[in-house]
């Protein structure tokens, strides 16, 4: 059996349903308590906690890039034409040169986010 780690919301949740369980508690207030809609999500829960475990409670996309994220090639490529290229503009005139003259079609707070990442993640 592999060691599982739970993020903070995913512990809370699999603690109170794992108590529900052993002391058939009340289910009106763990529904409460975790913020869902309906007793039929908690017996949800119930029933994926009885058949899987602690793994149960994993969110399905962790660890998984979005399909739309910009790779780090691309973040590099960007950061080396600001730094190189075009290091005395402003985001909003780089944003436009990107456009113009190297056909990369970003917003101005994508870009800044790069570049603001970039020259403190260094």
């Amino acid at each position: 059996m592999r060691k599982v780690e739970l993020s903070l919301k995913e512990n809370q949740k699999y603690q109170i349903i794992k108590k529900l369980v052993e002391t058939n508690g009340n289910k009106e207030r763990a529904r409460i308590i975790l913020g869902l809609k309906s007793i039929r999500q908690i017996n949800r829960l119930i029933a994926g906690y009885k058949e899987y475990g602690k793994e149960f409670f994993i969110h399905g996309n962790r660890e998984r890039k979005p399909k739309h994220a910009l790779t780090d090639e691309f973040k590099n490529e960007i950061e080396n034409l600001y730094t190189s290229k075009y290091f005395d503009c402003t985001y909003t005139q780089f944003t436009e040169y990107l456009a113009e003259r190297e056909n990369i079609f970003l917003s101005v707070p994508e870009v800044s986010q790069i570049l603001f990442l970039s020259i403190f993640l260094v």
